[in-house]
């Protein structure tokens, strides 16, 4: 029963990645061999990531609150993975954020400069 529990929560996490990397623009600029080399890596991930999972099947307990919880070894190591990098992403989204507003500001001051730079030009006797 654990098994296919861990089954089941890693053919979720392998169909998310899936479809986050298979969202990619169609202008790969490696073509047909660098797609065929990301789906291998996808693949040993995947089997790797099943290995696992059928070799710490085993039940632990986890209590927190006076509440507990059982659930296979694996589904634990590998959700507390998950939280960990949730975490991880959700501190660089201020940066993100910030980075991005401090670019589109810079690219709005470049626009207006060449503006200015082209209406000079213009006004200007030829030599």
């Amino acid at each position: 029963m654990e098994v296919a529990l861990a089954g089941r929560f890693f053919f979720f996490v392998w169909l998310g990645i899936i479809v986050r990397c298979g969202t990619q623009s169609s202008a790969n600029p490696w073509g047909k061999e660098m797609r065929i080399f990301v789906w291998v890596l996808r693949l040993v991930i995947f089997a790797v990531l099943v290995a696992f999972a059928a070799q710490n099947h085993v039940p632990v307990t986890l209590k927190w609150f006076g509440q507990e919880w059982q659930a296979p070894l694996a589904v634990v190591l590998l959700a507390t993975a998950l939280v960990g990098i949730l975490l991880g992403l959700s501190f660089t989204v201020g940066t993100l954020v910030r980075q991005r507003w401090t670019l589109s500001r810079l690219r709005r001051r470049l626009e207006a400069t060449e503006r200015v730079s082209e209406s000079s030009d213009r006004t200007l006797p030829p030599v």
